[in-house]
């Protein structure tokens, strides 16, 4: 059975809506009654023990013993939050933030879900208001108590739930606003960029700046740390977005030859191949070595290669084949010469191999644009070409802070704004110093 008691003023809402309780403490809604009445999506085993109206009677807090609704008119659920520990009181803020005390914390609590803790409370407090700075309340002997709290985490919050963005920078940049918790929260939003503003750590900005793809941030923060793990992000990044000059950089950082071979491969830059094909001699690496002379069909490294680790008719083969005649005839009189001193004279055995007719020539494809043709004074036109589009209101914010710094720090803009330059493939970042001829890059 279901009993009507006649509702207090404050019960009322701007819509005619009544807050009115079974006999199981389950809130139901009579909208524009007596029209029509239905229940709301609260719980029913959840025991509402207090109402509480927004000013302009949009919205509602309910609470229980351990659980917290916030709801529009309608008794719709915008919030749920679920306390370990009894939920004492609570009152809306100005703003649109409900304000409530648990019996050791004050806490807030938004219309998004978002929650988190004010203050703590050495004994429980009974709130009646919250103006400003200021939660007015009352303790169990009632006697009036006044807390000052800091508005600033919830606020910022909030600001950036409603997307007023440039309150979002102001505050940034003139509160307090640090701590893994902020962090961790604009980057559960989707907001890492924000974050960029006010977090100094160097290894937390480049976490920032590899999520909002932020490569000039990345790579001054990839500078200042020298960590392979990073330099590997930044590179994987980079090709994600096709600047391919920072990539050649983040490569020769973390001396990762077959991934810089590749891709001096794809982009058709075969000057800086056959550097890497030295290198790849320098370092002793055969197997590289001959796989670089296959990729730029250099027919005689190959037969060169063969012959100095000891696989001469491979060498005769290779060198047959394509018509190097006076290596041909080089290996075919030192092969000849091995078989005459390994078997016996009238042995048909032979170390000359049988050159195959139907052999064919292993040629690899030219490419159709050398990027080491198109650099020439032009080192940016290797990178993929890019949309005009318009930076958002943070991008713009992070553009203009880094051009600040730029001219507080006296160095050439242009130069700055560069990633990389042609002239940073130097063999100072592939090899160790004492391990390289002069002039082998």
């Amino acid at each position: 059975m279901l009993v009507l008691s006649r509702p207090r003023q404050s019960e009322l809402n701007s819509s005619a809506n009544i807050s009115i309780t079974s006999g199981t403490s389950m809130v139901y809604d009579l909208y524009m009654l007596p029209k029509t009445m239905g229940s709301s999506n609260i719980q029913p085993e959840h025991y509402i023990r207090h109402v509480i109206w927004s000013p302009d009677g949009q919205y509602v807090a309910m609470f229980t013993k351990l659980y917290l609704y916030l709801c529009d008119r309608h008794l719709e659920v915008k919030a749920t939050v679920h306390e370990t520990v009894r939920i004492k009181s609570g009152a809306w803020e100005e703003h649109g933030v409900f304000i409530y005390t648990t019996s050791n914390h004050i806490k807030y609590c938004l219309l998004n879900g978002d929650y988190g803790i004010i203050r703590t409370l050495e004994l429980p407090v009974y709130i009646t208001r919250v103006r400003g700075n200021s939660v007015y309340c009352i303790d169990r002997d009632c006697s009036p108590l006044v807390f000052t709290i800091d508005p600033t985490e919830f606020r910022f919050k909030l600001a950036l739930v409603n997307r007023r963005y440039e309150e979002v920078l102001h505050m940034v940049r003139n509160s307090n606003l640090v701590g893994q918790a902020i962090i961790g929260y604009l980057e559960k939003k989707g907001y890492p960029e924000v974050a960029l503003h006010f977090v100094k750590d160097t290894r937390t900005r480049f976490s920032l700046a590899m999520d909002c793809g932020q490569l000039d941030v990345g790579l001054e923060a990839a500078q200042a740390l020298d960590d392979k793990a990073c330099w590997e992000r930044l590179g994987e990044l980079a090709l994600k977005q096709g600047k391919l000059q920072l990539v050649e950089m983040t490569y020769q950082r973390v001396k990762n030859f077959d991934k810089l071979t590749f891709l001096y491969l794809i982009t058709g830059n075969l000057e800086k191949l056959r550097k890497m094909m030295k290198i790849a001699e320098i370092r002793k690496d055969i197997s590289s070595h001959y796989h670089i002379a296959l990729l730029l069909g250099d027919v005689a490294e190959r037969v060169k290669l063969l012959r100095n680790c000891g696989q001469k008719p491979l060498a005769y083969l290779t060198s047959a084949t394509h018509d190097l005649q006076q290596e041909t005839k080089e290996l075919e009189e030192q092969l000849t010469a091995l078989s005459l001193q390994s078997v016996p004279v009238d042995s048909n055995v032979s170390f000359v191999p049988e050159i195959d007719p139907n052999a064919s020539l292993i040629m690899p494809s030219p490419p159709i644009l050398r990027a080491d043709k198109i650099t020439e004074g032009k080192p940016s036109e290797t990178d993929w070409p890019l949309l005009s589009i318009q930076l958002d209101f943070f991008e713009t914010a992070i553009a203009q802070r880094r051009n600040a710094a730029l001219k507080s720090n006296n160095k050439n803009d242009e130069q700055d704004n560069k990633i990389i330059g042609a002239s940073v493939a130097s063999a100072s970042l592939l090899l160790d110093t004492e391990d390289v001829p002069e002039g082998a890059w």
